[in-house]
């Protein structure tokens, strides 16, 4: 009788460490845990300064409270991207800046290019429109000075840094610069 006793119990003790071995308790990394957010990584950011009318503006966007996006639903570019103060209408109003870029797959160096050809003629090239807060707009000419944007792409992941000198006002004469610009994006 005291065989059976003792045996019951051991059997009784091994479906305990069963049950709470297998459903993660005390010290089980294998049982449900809390919902992590996502990785910082996959968010989007953006600084740069516009320098015009005496004055310089820096600015910062991220993905949380603003628009920063890069999208392949780009149109005749490869590559799209938007850093926008607004968040509603993926940041159709308000300022912004809005890139297009053609053959950006493995990243690399860009030059300027003709924004109004609205074609990828070949190379490594980009255009670079500001849609300044008074709705004024200011776009990069084919021979801009200081017009460059460096790329890295790894995977989805796109980083990069960017500038555009003497960006001019479309029907007006002002200008502005783009300096110290750079960004992290997932393309979608």
């Amino acid at each position: 009788m005291r065989s059976k006793a003792l045996l019951n119990g051991f059997f009784a003790v091994g479906i305990l460490a069963l049950v709470v071995h297998g459903c993660g308790g005390s010290g089980s990394s294998g049982g449900p845990t809390a919902p992590q957010p996502p990785p910082l990584t996959a968010l989007g950011s953006a600084s740069f300064q516009v320098r015009g009318a005496g004055s310089t503006q820096s600015v910062n966007y991220d993905s949380l409270s603003n628009t920063v996006s890069c999208s392949r639903n780009a149109g005749w570019a490869t590559l799209f991207v938007r850093f926008a103060q607004q968040s509603a209408g993926n940041g159709g109003s308000g300022p912004r800046i809005d890139l297009d870029l053609c053959n950006h797959a493995g990243g690399g160096v860009f030059g300027p290019m003709d924004p109004k050809a609205a074609v990828c003629a070949g190379g490594k090239t980009f255009d670079i429109w500001w849609h300044a807060a008074d709705g004024s707009v200011f776009v990069n000419t084919a021979q801009a000075p200081g017009c460059v944007l460096m790329l890295t792409q790894e995977a989805q992941r796109i980083t990069g840094t960017f500038e555009c000198q003497d960006l001019a006002e479309e029907g007006g004469l002002r200008t502005v610069d783009i300096l110290n610009g750079s960004f992290a994006c997932t393309v979608v």
